[in-house]
């Protein structure tokens, strides 16, 4: 492995005691240790023109039966493509203790804050999702499942793709403790209903419902786009904020983005209607 891909740099010296290719998901994990040190665990992606290193784990000491502590060092690996586990031997062939690790992952949300009234789809993209069948069945799978706030809400995820989910924010967020309410909302997946859930660090904000109450001007043109002033509170500035437009007799919706300039006011764009009537629209 080139030194130029390794981090932290005193990796430069290690030796690889394991590898082993996820095909599915185009990564190649590394073990590498130096001499009497712990595992390193990198995590390197692979694309048609680049091989880069994007996840580290740095594995612990344990002690052994006879009361020694020793560094856990990974001497094999073997990968379950359908169960999208890992699975990792530490030690010698006369003694090898079994680790398991995930193979499926977050690693954004889209859009990443979400209405605190709930029913916001957020689409997860990520890396080894699959459906897992039921041990006791061939036809029948684990649900996919959303973990919101650390176990207070489970809701079922929709699936799809290998590389994207999406869930809907739960309503009841009112007993959002200080810290989430500050650094977010963890949101956590599980390809297996109820266990073995990803610990991905990843959260999304929850923002207060917007209130409108005005809009400048009041009027605007059917042939071309108008620039409108809304006011308000609670404005955030995302780029996925939208301001609606639609005809109080149409169930066609117009949208634009928002320019954000503060938290009581913003920026839209009324488009062309295509089927402008002398009715209000409603944004």
């Amino acid at each position: 492995i080139n030194a130029e891909y390794m981090a932290p740099s005193n990796l430069e010296n290690s030796i690889a005691t394991a590898l082993t290719f996820d095909a599915d998901a185009s990564v190649t994990y590394v073990a590498v240790s130096m001499g009497s040190s712990e595992s390193q665990l990198l995590k390197f992606a692979l694309n048609k023109d680049s091989f880069g290193l994007y996840g580290l784990l740095l594995l612990e000491f344990q002690t052994n039966t006879a009361k020694k502590t020793v560094p856990e060092v990974i001497t094999t690996f073997s990968i379950g493509r359908k169960t999208r586990f890992m699975y990792a031997g530490l030690g010698s062939l006369s003694r090898i203790i079994p680790l398991t690790f995930l193979l499926y992952e977050i690693q954004e949300f889209q859009p990443d804050l979400a209405d605190n009234r709930g029913g916001t789809v957020i689409t997860i993209v990520g890396n080894g999702f699959r459906k897992q069948l039921t041990s006791s069945s061939s036809i029948d799978y684990y649900n996919i499942t959303c973990n919101f706030g650390n176990g207070q809400y489970l809701l079922p995820a929709t699936f799809v793709s290998f590389t994207e989910l999406t869930c809907v924010t739960p309503r009841y967020v009112d007993d959002l403790t200080s810290e989430e309410s500050c650094d977010g909302q963890a949101l956590e997946i599980t390809l297996y209903e109820a266990k073995w859930y990803t610990d991905n660090d990843q959260t999304i904000q929850r923002v207060q419902p917007a209130t409108l109450s005005s809009v400048t001007p009041d009027r605007g043109a059917t042939t071309a786009e108008t620039t409108v002033m809304l006011y308000g509170s609670q404005f955030v500035d995302s780029e996925f904020a939208r301001c609606r437009f639609n005809s109080t007799n149409s169930t066609v919706a117009y949208y634009s983005k928002i320019t954000f300039i503060n938290s009581t006011a913003i920026q839209c764009t009324q488009p062309i209607a295509q089927d402008a009537s002398v009715d209000r629209a409603l944004i």
